[in-house]
């Protein structure tokens, strides 16, 4: 039995259309991937040096405990900064006492010892320093200097404005990692100097295949409206993630 003209016709162009199909299959690559957004995280306040150099100690093995100032000394010092307690009942008690300039603010700790506001959390010591004084420095003041007055590591003033991201370059994949179809967050620390941009760039997180460079690179180019503090632009640190995601 013959086939009929309309089967062989409908078989002719089914075959034709599939034909076609085969021969002219259409390739979409996927769009390269982007990374997301990235993202700031709160700014930390970078420490200040005390600009005079001082320090003290009392010949002891541990580093000085930590503890607050003795009080300010009005004129001179009689009795200088000590972790131990000279005496219980002396015959004339004289109050020990720390120089302090004027315009330098003395260190809050909150704590009943006395010690190095710098110093270390631990059994109360006056520091391999001294004669005299707290710290591993020279008689007979607080830090690890020489010096009758208070030296080491300060607070920095309060910050009353935290840096505010201005403008952004987002950062691209290396070829390195879109092959190996690799993701994850790149975290960076940095400090946002007075003029807003981005400084000491460290990768605290590294991803690799060239994703922790994009990401340095990126950031590099980012402006900042710098932190304020006693209102002025100062230095301040801050961390950053660098999402890498494939679409």
């Amino acid at each position: 039995m013959r086939p009929s003209a309309a089967t062989s016709s409908t078989a002719l162009h089914g075959g034709a259309v599939l034909g076609l199909i085969f021969l002219c299959q259409v390739h979409f690559d996927p769009p390269p991937p982007k990374p997301d957004r990235a993202r700031l995280i709160t700014p930390l306040v970078t420490p200040l040096r005390w600009v005079r150099s001082a320090g003290g100690g009392a010949k002891e093995r541990l580093p000085a405990s930590r503890g607050r100032l003795p009080p300010r000394a009005s004129t001179r010092v009689f009795m200088p900064p000590t972790v131990h307690t000279v005496t219980d009942h002396p015959l004339l008690p004289v109050p020990q006492a720390i120089r302090i300039e004027d315009n330098a603010p003395a260190p809050d700790i909150v704590s009943s010892l006395i010690g190095n506001p710098f110093g270390v959390d631990g059994p109360p010591s006056g520091g391999p320093g001294g004669p005299g004084g707290i710290g591993a420095g020279g008689c007979c003041g607080v830090g690890n200097q020489d010096g009758s007055h208070v030296g080491g590591t300060a607070p920095r003033a309060r910050i009353s404005t935290a840096p505010v991201l201005l403008y952004k370059v987002e950062p691209e994949y290396s070829d390195e990692a879109r092959q190996a179809k690799v993701q994850g967050v790149v975290v960076i620390m940095a400090e946002v100097d007075a003029s807003g941009r981005l400084r000491k760039i460290m990768i605290v997180q590294p991803l690799g295949l060239g994703l922790d460079e994009k990401a340095a690179a990126a950031a590099e180019r980012w402006r900042f409206r710098p932190a304020i503090a006693d209102g002025r632009p100062v230095a301040s640190s801050v961390t950053i993630e660098v999402s890498f995601r494939l679409l």
